[in-house]
Parts: C-alpha cells; structure tokens; sequence
C-alpha cells in the first residue's frame, strides 16, 4: 500500500491562473542551463519513453565501444518531500531562475497548510 499520498487542492480561478502565468514565465527560460539536458521531468514533450530512449542509447553506444554498461536504479518518488522548502529554494536561485520570479513564487508557497477536511471535521495541520 502506497504511504506518501499528494494532496489534491481546490484552488480558486485567480490562483489556477496565477500559476499558468508563473509555468509561463518558467517555460520560457532556457531548460537546459536550469534542469540540464539529462532531466526528462518538468519538460514539454519528455516524460518517460525519452528517459527510457536515452538511456538505451547511451547503453548502446557504451557496448558499441567496447566497454562495460552498468545501470544504478533508485526510487526517488518522494525524494524531494524530504528537502526543507527553503534548501529547495536556494537551489533554484542558484539555477539562475531570476530573483523576481524566485521571490514570488516563494511568496505564494509560503506559509501554506494541508489538511483534510469532511465535513466539519478538519486534520491536524
């Protein structure tokens, strides 16, 4: 059974479309200089079968050249729950994401709670 479940969040209108803007200004920049060309996740048109593509080629052209290919796999699923939001923002700044946009979308995560409300009976946050 699955022990780290996301939350599913109503958000109003205003903020579903604050964050379009803000996914629209980070569209924009150059992906490759912030995540790096090996990162599949957070990319239009990557997701898993360019991940598995480039690492069957990169095998391949490993065993072409006569050398040996080893493969280290590891589940990072909830890897970056373990991170403190504010390490997770000092990465990004060092990524050259511009200060503005760093400081607002820090500004709209902060400060947040979760919680599961039924009825009128509400979690511990």
């Amino acid at each position: 059974m699955k022990d780290n479940y996301r939350l599913i969040s109503n958000l109003s209108s205003l903020a579903k479309l604050f964050e379009l803007c803000i996914i629209g200004c980070l569209e924009m920049l150059d992906l490759d200089l912030i995540l790096g060309k090996g990162q599949h996740v957070y990319r239009k048109s990557h997701g898993t079968n360019t991940t598995v593509t480039s690492v069957i080629s990169k095998i391949v052209s490993t065993l072409n050249d006569g050398n040996i290919a080893l493969c280290y796999w590891a589940d990072l699923t909830a890897a970056f729950d373990l991170l403190r939001k504010e390490v997770n923002f000092d990465i990004i700044i060092k990524k050259e994401i511009p200060v503005f946009l760093v400081g607002i979308i820090f500004q709209y995560l902060n400060d947040r709670e979760d919680f599961v409300q039924i009825g009128n009976f509400r979690s511990c946050v």
